[in-house]
């Protein structure tokens, strides 16, 4: 049986307009689907539309034409509240930046997606999701104690932390050095045979090499052909 669709972008447009008028064709027509369990790299140079892409996954910019659909969704069709409900349950993200709180504990981080969300068992999953990404012996550490590479198997663990249906990765090894980005990308491949889908942003080729599929995008749209 094939695996569900979890995200389905269909002939996404994105526009930017200045205030003099000038417009900025972002996306032009992409489209992608995305089934459960799927581990997909999207590359591209800079300006790509790559960042505007993310964005629109994310359900961080509804401003688009066409049609996403979200775990069976229509995300056009929901209200703010609904969205930031639906990414809070769905989407795990993890930036460069790593994104986190210093002089604050790896603990403490890892449970900030709880602040508006609070169950009794939050300080149990949050040990656990610390524990998958091997920092248990640095729970109470400051994220400013930790390496590059520990900083970020924090954000994962971060990520994971409200057990989301899908990760989205936007250069998560951008800032980290060759070895320590591969032992990040076994993490995330490891991540991904567990059943989390993985959508990862990257303009490395032996990063991209990862995934199980490869798309690149080129001026808004996806090179002929889609995948490689």
């Amino acid at each position: 049986m094939k695996p569900k669709s979890v995200i389905k972008l269909s002939d996404i447009k994105k526009v930017y307009k200045t205030s003099a008028g000038v417009e900025t064709h972002a996306l032009r027509g992409v489209n992608l689907d995305i089934r459960e369990g799927d581990f997909v790299a999207i590359m591209g140079a800079s300006g790509s539309g790559k960042s505007s892409l993310m964005s629109i996954v994310g359900l961080l910019d509804k401003h688009f034409e066409g049609t996403y659909t979200l775990n069976g969704q229509n995300v056009s069709e929901l209200s703010d509240g609904k969205l930031s409900e639906l990414r809070s349950e769905s989407i795990g993200f993890i930036f460069q930046q790593f994104n986190l709180l210093k002089r604050t504990s790896v603990l403490e981080n890892v449970l900030l997606p709880t602040t508006y969300r609070a169950r009794p068992d939050d300080e149990i999953r949050a040990l656990n999701a610390i524990k998958r990404v091997g920092l248990e012996k640095y729970v109470d550490n400051h994220t400013n104690q930790l390496s590059g590479g520990q900083m970020q198997r924090v954000a994962i663990a971060r990520a994971l932390m409200m057990n989301p249906s899908i990760l989205l990765a936007d250069e998560p090894t951008g800032n980290l050095d060759h070895k320590t980005a591969h032992e990040i990308m076994e993490l995330f491949r490891e991540i991904n045979q567990q059943g989390t889908t993985i959508v990862l942003i990257t303009h490395e080729d032996d990063i991209a090499a990862y995934a199980k599929q490869r798309y690149e995008l080129y001026d808004g749209l996806f090179k002929k052909g889609g995948k490689s």
